[in-house]
């Protein structure tokens, strides 16, 4: 039976390598890699045992006649499965991830579509106010007064929107704080936040 000593001298001579290329490659000396291939060393660290596989272009396992068992096998036919599922739960969390990105733009979308609602209906408020008392200033505490406030189903619902991290405090402010007829839900907003 070949010697791992006589394997390493066959090989390196049938890829046309002279002693000098495999050292470099390796990081050891031309009388050292002479003493391994003679058989003088006996053995040689695993590290050395993979630098010279790969400077040779063979496994490891064929290099030292590592015989790999059919556990070994199963082992490795469980691993590339498991490769494979991991593969496919990676491609499955992006989806998710893009998925989840998608709903934040909608449900911030939604968000904002509640808003506005909520300003069209305060809106059509001040117009039958405006309508109701003809001639007062919108900015008289009567005219204000005869204005129902916002009501706390609608800052509750906001509240729930910015702790679920749907839509930013920002984001509503940024969007409605400086209108009138929002003062009153912003104000109710920030106390409860």
């Amino acid at each position: 039976m070949e010697t791992f000593n006589e394997k390493i001298k066959r090989i390196r001579k049938s890829r046309g390598l002279n002693q000098n290329e495999v050292c470099s490659q390796i990081g050891i000396t031309q009388p050292s890699l002479a003493s391994i291939e003679a058989g003088k060393t006996k053995s040689i660290a695993i590290e050395l045992g993979k630098k010279i596989a790969i400077a040779l272009n063979v496994s490891f396992n064929e290099l030292f006649d590592i015989e790999i068992s059919d556990n070994s096998k199963a082992i490795n036919e469980e691993n590339e499965q498991l490769k494979k599922r991991i593969g496919e739960l990676e491609s499955q969390l992006q989806d998710k991830t893009r998925l989840e990105k998608y709903l934040e733009k909608d449900i911030l979308g939604f968000t904002l579509l509640i808003l506005n609602w909520i300003g069209e209906v305060h809106a059509t408020e001040r117009e039958f106010t405006k309508l109701e008392f003809p001639g007062i200033s919108e900015d008289s505490e009567q005219f204000k007064n005869s204005i129902s406030e916002t009501t706390d189903n609608e800052v509750e619902l906001l509240v729930s929107m910015v702790k679920g991290g749907y839509v930013s405090v920002s984001d509503i402010e940024k969007e409605f704080g400086n209108q009138y007829i929002f003062s009153d839900l912003i104000s109710k907003f920030r106390k409860l936040l």
